[in-house]
Parts: C-alpha cells; structure tokens; sequence
C-alpha cells in the first residue's frame, strides 16, 4: 500500500503452487494470465511487476514470465516435490502440478527475474542454484538468513525502498547480507544433501555430508549446525564440537547454536561450562525454554535441587503443552521437598561443588 501503483494482490486458495490458476480470476493458468493482462489494460499499465515470497515466489516467477513482466521474488522453490521441502509437505493432496520445474518458463522470460535467498534455508539456495545461469535470472543469496528474505527485509524497514526501486526498473543494491553460496561450485548440492539427510535423522550420512560441505563452505554457520549435530546424535561430541563452536561463532545471536554447544559440553564432562552457556543465552533470550529444561536436568542429577526446581517450573511455565517440562518440573519438586539437611555433605566432591555454586 506504501507504493506508487495499481496494487493486485493473489491468492491461489489452496497450496497448488499458482500452478493451477487464481481463484476469481481464472480456473486455469491461461485464463489467469489472460485476465491480468485485460486488467492491465483496463487500468492503463504499461509494465507489469510481479512480487512473492516463498509459494508466492515461485507465482511471481511463473506469472512474470509469462505476463512479461519484471520479477522480484524471495526465497521461491523453482523446482517444486523435492525431498525434504515445502512443497513436498504442503502442496494441496489433489494439487495437479504439471511444472515439476519452471525453469523453461525462466529461461523464455523478457523481462529480468531478480530471485534472493537466505543462505540459511538449504532448499531454497538450492532451488536458485539450478536456475542460476538461465538468460535473465540474476539470483543473489543471503548471510544469516533463514526463508523469508522478505519479511526479514520489512522488519528492517528495507523492503519498501527495495520494491521502490524495483518498480523503477532497478537492480537490488548491495547489502551487507550478500553471500556467496551459488558461487561455491558444488556446494548449494551437498548443503541441500546435508539438509535432507539431517531432516531424516540419518545421522551418519548427515555427518559425511556436512563434512564435505563445511569444507566447500567453512562460513556456512547452518552446514556448521548440522554437522555438529549429526556427530552429537552419533555420540562424537569430540568431533561436533568444532562444527558447533563455528556455528555459534558465526552467528553469536542464534540461540539454538548456543544451545545445541551447551549440550555438547555437557556430553564433554564440561558441566560447569555447559551450564554457563545455557544461562548466558536465558540472559539474552529468558523465554527459551530448552536451556530451562536442559539446566534442570543437569542440576537435578548434581544435586542442585533448588535451581533444578526453579529452571523445571519455568520451563513448564514458558511451555505447559510440553509433557517432559511438566514432569520434569514436578520431579524435581519432589525431590526438593525430600531433600534433608546434610544431604549436600553426602556428595562426591565434584557434584557438592555446583550445589555450593549454584543451590546454596
């Protein structure tokens, strides 16, 4: 609404990948097309520009191509059914797909296709790298950044002057985010490998695969993640806890890579560091429920029975539909309430340590 033009905004109605049609504007793809451009006529448009994230994305490439208009579209499956993605998992049951990819669409457009993608999201740098090189498709990538590029943007008040100049027939500027996973050889198909490895839990295949990809791509802060997690699954916290001191190094505000790096140190014998990971990151982010859990757990079978029964409660607080946090939290008040003085002095050095840090 911010924008200086004849605004039309498109829903497919179900998940069909605009494959299918505009529900109001044509029961088919033709008709659809047909009936933008008998609007723009009506209208008085001379150009024609299409914008969409995401499904809306791979719309705004398929409709722009064929409307002959210029295109700028965020994080959009140019192939759609691939293993692991969103396509895969949300297209309507009854959804007729008959461009597996839209690549012959891309390549026929008149217009330039600009095409951005989070570095974060496996798939989507995947799907951009297949069409990178068709004529007119000018794709760029982005550091830290998961699937929504564009809502990433309008949070940082910086989508709108995009589109400004977007409609002005513009390139998208340089930013700071730029990235250069399409420009690795071979990386954008092992991250993906790696992604849909790890989304099955194949924990060892996802562990060869990061490997290969961490060393195409070592400031690959989520190739990183994944490794390190694979091996933490594998039970080799020696060998995840490189990849995952990377992560967190690379993206220091990303609570999950803390997170998943307290565990780690957990599995090291590192207690005390891990628990001081941990309540770093409730410093920064107090609503995490994870690093509640994971610091009650550690206290409980240290014998920090007051901090395991303050950090359980909380969890269970911040997540009451979570039946280990709610058990968790009950166990441990129990345990508190049967504690009896000089039971701390009972304890092995080591544990009677972190209660007196902690409990005391």
């Amino acid at each position: 609404m911010e924008v200086d033009a004849n605004r039309l905004y498109v829903n497919n109605g179900k998940n069909e990948w605009y494959q299918n049609g505009v529900p109001g504007l044509g029961s088919d793809l033709p008709t659809t097309i047909m009936n933008i451009k008998l609007w723009a006529r009506h209208l008085g448009a001379t150009e024609i520009y299409t914008v969409g994230q995401s499904m809306g994305g791979h719309g705004a490439i398929l409709f722009g191509s064929l409307l002959g208009a210029r295109v700028l579209a965020f994080g959009a499956e140019t192939t759609i059914r691939l293993p692991a993605s969103r396509s895969e998992r949300l297209l309507a049951p009854d959804a007729k797909t008959p461009f597996l990819n839209i690549h012959r669409f891309i390549a026929q457009a008149s217009k330039p296709i600009y095409s951005l993608a989070g570095e974060n999201d496996p798939l989507d740098l995947y799907c951009m790298s297949l069409a990178k090189g068709l004529p007119n498709y000018e794709c760029r990538s982005m550091n830290f950044v998961g699937h929504g590029p564009g809502g990433y943007l309008r949070n940082r008040d910086r989508l709108t002057p995009l589109i400004r100049l977007f409609l002005k027939n513009k390139p998208p500027q340089p930013m700071f985010e730029d990235g250069f996973g399409c420009e690795i050889e071979g990386f954008a198909e092992v991250y993906y490998a790696l992604f849909v490895a790890h989304s099955a839990r194949d924990w060892a295949k996802a562990a060869q695969l990061g490997d290969k990809a961490c060393a195409l791509n070592p400031s690959s802060d989520f190739a990183q993640y994944m490794t390190g997690n694979a091996y933490l699954q594998l039970g080799q916290a020696e060998a995840a806890v490189g990849h995952l001191s990377a992560a967190r190094g690379l993206y220091v505000t990303y609570p999950d890579y803390q997170w998943a790096l307290a565990l780690c140190m957990r599995e090291l014998g590192r207690i005390d560091l891990s628990i001081s990971l941990h309540r770093r990151l409730l410093r920064t982010h107090p609503a995490f429920a994870k690093s509640h859990y994971a610091l009650s757990l550690m206290f409980m079978v240290n014998g920090a029975l007051k901090q395991a029964e303050r950090h359980a409660s909380q969890a269970a607080v911040l997540e009451p539909k979570n039946a280990k946090y709610v058990e968790q939290a009950e166990r441990a008040a129990q345990r508190l309430a049967k504690r009896q003085p000089g039971d701390i002095d009972k304890l092995p050095p080591e544990k009677k340590r972190i209660v007196l840090l902690y409990d005391a």
